[in-house]
């Protein structure tokens, strides 16, 4: 993590002194091509970041010139943050992140729900209601032989409701960064409440049959800005690992396999 760091500051450090480079060549061709110039008595740095400094004839070449520099700075920076992501902890948030490497999140930061689990009911699966209507199912059923087994918290995070919830018996709902929330459905017992920071692992409640549920289980569910994904866009049922892969972070949660490139 702190080579992470190292190199996202040599980073910066190296497009700043492009700026610095290049802003007086911008002034240079302005110069020959015969428009008006100025040449800034302050750090160059500053003159850019405040335009008081500018005056009234300004120099179109190098201001279009500093801006697409700074562009392709803060296109680096968000790569390099997009890289450095290694939780889902909304306290270590970080500004314009477009994807998550999910072989970057920590084994600190991540526990798959239910140890020793299998899949009893796939996301999406076609199922029948009471009253013989259909529906499709919303989560992933995974279970062990054990009743009223721990459930772990998947990702670090605040509980954002821990109470009983038509259909889903007792639930608990827990908010993590970047607009993801995952749901625990069916316990049998709630050991968490609303507004509790929890860390990935910690025990938040045992499996049950609680809401409409045939035996005993949980009930798994994935958001991302209030919209339901399936489940194992991140987590790989069998092994009980995370997903190769890479989440593009756009209108829609957009899963990618992961490539070195990313």
């Amino acid at each position: 993590m702190q080579f992470e760091m190292k190199s996202s500051l040599l980073v910066i450090i190296s497009a700043l002194l492009l700026i610095s480079a290049s802003v007086p060549t911008a002034h240079r061709q302005a110069s020959m091509a015969g428009v008006t110039t100025w040449k800034p008595q302050v750090n160059t740095l500053g003159w850019m970041k405040n335009k008081s400094y500018m005056p009234d004839v300004v120099d179109t070449a190098v201001s279009e010139h500093a801006d697409s520099v700074l562009d392709s700075l803060a296109l680096v920076i968000s790569r390099r943050l997009d890289r450095m992501i290694t939780s889902l902890d909304p306290e270590d948030a970080k500004p314009s992140v477009s994807k998550i490497v999910l072989g970057n999140l920590s084994i600190d930061h991540w526990c798959y729900p239910l140890e020793g689990s299998y899949v009893t009911s796939p996301y999406n699966k076609l199922r029948e209601k009471d009253d013989s209507t259909f529906y499709h199912h919303t989560g992933v059923d995974i279970k062990t032989h054990i009743n009223h087994d721990s459930i772990h918290a998947a990702f670090d995070g605040v509980v954002v409701a821990s109470g009983v919830r038509s259909g889903y018996g007792n639930c608990i709902t827990i908010r993590h960064a970047y607009g993801f929330e995952t749901l625990y459905a069916h316990e049998s017992k709630l050991l968490v409440h609303v507004g509790q920071r929890v860390h990935a692992g910690d025990v938040i409640g045992l499996t049950g049959m609680t809401g409409h549920a045939t035996g005993d289980h949980l009930h798994f569910e994935l958001f991302f800005r209030g919209q339901r994904y399936d489940p194992s866009m991140i987590f790989d049922h069998k092994h009980h690992t995370l997903q190769p892969a890479v989440l593009y972070l756009s209108g829609r949660l957009v899963e990618r396999p992961y490539s070195r490139s990313v």
